[in-house]
Formats: structure tokens, sequence, C-alpha cells
């Protein structure tokens, strides 16, 4: 009377899993075959080809809306949406070099490097676009816009010529070379590539939205990027110093990737400037000086 149990809710629930036992045991020796009728029904996806997503980025169609040219407005408003586009095509190029500096292969490595045609191809689009659009009439702060436009169109090119030409080329010599990177040196490069990564995001953000507060963040950022390299540099001197092999065998691929990133972000960072300009936050005097000393212009 009682074998599920005392009340009658155990023996309720009891009984639920007893059932549920015995069709599990039940069902068993037909799971070979419900596997292949499911594989048969349900496909798996093909993998994607090395280098597709690179291809299918670099396929997309422009931003750039030749029938609103003569509405300056509209048309700046579209060479900003393409260079949210090719912003996003520097940040797939730059998101994997962690990545190819552990187990890149000369492929992957090669895909990467191959966006760096549309960045440049898309760059020189938005130059001739804008400069299309200012033969037109545009008022003083059109004008003003599409110049800071076509700077930071510049900006995204070399941008994507550094990842290109220099970080993927440290990923092959690593990767040529056999060599790895101290657990120190690896921890610093990641730390900085990742806050490279966000604050590209942070910029695309600008971009768009013109957010003075994100704007604020990203001068900050590019000061404290600073700080960051230096740190990075005094304690991979002190590694060669103390003789640590792994540090005396990468020492030039790591400062030079160091360098690289710093400057990324230091492009990024620029779209930031006529935004904080522009609201008395930057004065140009300072600005001018910053850029001088090859530092970061302080917050007035």
């Amino acid at each position: 009377a009682h074998l599920f149990g005392v009340t009658e809710g155990r023996q309720l629930v009891n009984l639920h899993l007893a059932f549920n036992l015995v069709l599990v045991i039940g069902c068993l020796p037909f799971t070979g075959t419900m596997e292949k009728l499911a594989t048969l029904l349900i496909p798996d996806r093909p993998a994607a080809k090395a280098g597709e997503a690179g291809d299918l980025m670099s396929r997309r169609t422009s931003a750039l809306d030749r029938t609103v040219m003569r509405t300056p407005g509209l048309a700046l408003a579209s060479a900003t949406r393409e260079l949210l586009r090719v912003g996003e095509v520097v940040e797939v190029m730059l998101r994997p070099v962690m990545d190819f500096f552990d187990a890149g292969t000369a492929d992957q490595i090669r895909q990467a490097q191959k966006l760096d045609e549309e960045v440049n191809r898309a760059h020189t689009e938005i130059k001739l676009y804008i400069a299309e659009v200012n033969r037109g009439s545009m008022s003083a702060a059109e004008a003003q816009r599409g110049i800071e436009l076509t700077d930071f169109a510049i900006n995204l090119e070399r941008a994507g010529d550094i990842v290109a030409k220099n970080l993927l080329v440290l990923t092959q010599e690593l990767r040529d070379k056999n060599l790895r990177f101290s657990r120190d040196g690896w921890s610093e490069l990641a730390g900085l590539h990742n806050r490279v990564m966000a604050n590209m995001q942070l910029a695309l953000n600008v971009l768009v939205s013109s957010d003075l507060e994100s704007a604020r963040q990203l001068v900050v950022e590019k000061e404290h990027m600073r700080r960051l390299e230096r740190t990075s540099h005094d304690r991979h001197l002190k590694r060669l110093q103390s003789g640590m092999p792994q540090s005396i065998d990468t020492s030039d691929i790591h400062l030079e990737a160091v360098r690289a990133l710093k400057e990324i972000n230091s492009l990024m960072a620029s779209v930031a400037y006529p935004l904080l300009t522009q609201s008395g936050d930057l004065l140009e005097s300072r600005l001018a000086r910053g850029a001088a000393e090859g530092r970061a212009p302080a917050l007035a």
C-alpha cells in the first residue's frame, strides 16, 4: 500500500518518477535509430570556410547614398553610416590579433590582412563623396562636420594599416619563429588589446551619437592607455634585465605590438576632439600643446 509513499502527494511524485524511468529504459535501444533520423531531417550546417566572414564583410554594400548629395545633412549622415561600417571592418581585423599571437594560421592572418583593402577603398570613396558634397551649398556647420568626417576616415584608414601591416605581421613573425610571450608579457598585451577594443566601440558610439559624456570618457581612456603603455614598457625592460628567456626572444615583437595598440587607440580617440572643443571641454591651446608633446590633451 505504501510502495510509492505514505501520503498521496508523495505517491503521485514517485509514480511520475517511476513512469519516466521506465520510459527512458524502454527508449534506450532506439536512440541510435532516432539520431540517424534526426540527422537526415536536420543536416548539419556546413562549416564556414576560412575567411568567409572577411569576404562577406568586403561584399557589403556601401552606405554612401549618391541620391542625397544635394541635401548636405542627409549626405553627411550617409557618410557617417559608411564610416561606422569601416570602423566595424577595422574592428573585425583587430579582434582576433591575440588569438593569432596564440595559435593563428597563415591563412587566417592573410584573410584578416585582406580586409585592409576594403578599408582603403572605402576611405577613398568617403573622401571623394564628402568633397563632392562640399562643392554644393553647405552651411558652415555642415562644412565643418564634413572636415571632421574626412579626418576620421583618414584615421580609420591609418588604423587599418597598423593592424594589417604591423600587428598581423608580428603575429606571423611570432608564428614563424615558434616563439611564445612570457606569461606576464601576454597578460599585459591582452589587457591592452581588450582596452583598445572597448575604446573602439566607444569611439564609434561617439561618431554616431555625438554623446558628450562618451567623448569625455574617450579622452580619459586615451590618457590611461598612455600610462598603461609606459607601465608595460617598464615592466618588459625589468624582465629583460632579469634574463627571462621568453621576454628576451620576443622583446621586439612585444614592444612593437604595444606601440601599435597605443597608436590605434589614439587614432580612435580623435573622434572626440571636435565635439569636446565645441563644448568647451578642450581648449584649443591645450589640444595643440598636447599633440605637440605627444600626450593626450587635458580636460578643461
